[in-house]
């Protein structure tokens, strides 16, 4: 990112409520805690019709923060959560929010090397998460490693990043999000959160979009054309 530097520092926080202000920020619309009763239902039911899991799978919650969608998801379908965040106080504040054994948490480097020794989800979930990571291309690229043959991405974000830096409290980096998930996952749907649970601010600056593994061959297409 040129000129501005990352700041992961904008994720530490001190307790439940500081933690819900940095993953909601308070919209002109609706506050905080107005964002979280509305929009966490409404989420969760969008993930748990498009990723169907039961108590037998295991859903990835990336960029979990307190858990809230974890915890949605083990409520509504009864399936194992792992979540991951770069902040150790959310991933210590997530464990008592979530409250369940079905839910456990770890660390970004922790999930790479998870990875990259074959574990593989059910099911994966990035809300409001690609639009503040560091490497959003290798971000996107352990999502989909991460991946079941069968398993599915669903994904809520801006379609411009907004990433935390220390020159100023939010940079754009000129990234599209919706354009970088198609270059190494294959988009099966696509649409707009409904502004009725996510506000008209935030759902028109959003999408949401499913995705699946590409075959091998077409990322090896994908590269030669590169």
């Amino acid at each position: 990112m040129a000129k501005l530097t990352y700041n992961p520092r904008v994720f530490d926080v001190s307790d439940v409520e500081s933690a819900k202000q940095i993953i909601l920020t308070r919209e002109p619309d609706a506050s905080t805690e107005e964002r979280w009763e509305r929009e966490t239902p409404y989420l969760a039911g969008l993930l748990a019709a498009h990723l169907t899991p039961n108590s037998g799978s295991l859903i990835l919650d990336y960029g979990c923060g307190l858990g809230r969608l974890s915890k949605a998801l083990i409520e509504l379908c009864g399936c194992k959560v792992l979540g991951v965040d770069i902040s150790a106080d959310m991933r210590r504040l997530a464990l008592d929010f979530v409250g369940s054994d079905k839910f456990s948490v770890i660390s970004p480097e922790q999930f790479e090397e998870e990875v990259n020794s074959g574990l593989r989800v059910d099911g994966a979930v990035a809300v409001w998460v690609i639009q503040h990571v560091l490497d959003p291309v290798a971000c996107i690229d352990t999502l989909a490693r991460s991946l079941s043959s069968t398993g599915r991405l669903l994904v809520a974000n801006t379609h411009q990043r907004c990433v935390p830096t220390v020159e100023k409290p939010w940079g754009k980096d000129g990234h599209e999000v919706r354009k970088l998930l198609a270059a190494r996952l294959r988009e099966i749907a696509i649409g707009v959160p409904d502004p009725i649970w996510v506000g008209e601010n935030t759902a028109k600056s959003a999408f949401w979009g499913l995705y699946r593994p590409r075959a091998t061959s077409e990322l090896k297409d994908l590269n030669e054309v590169d």
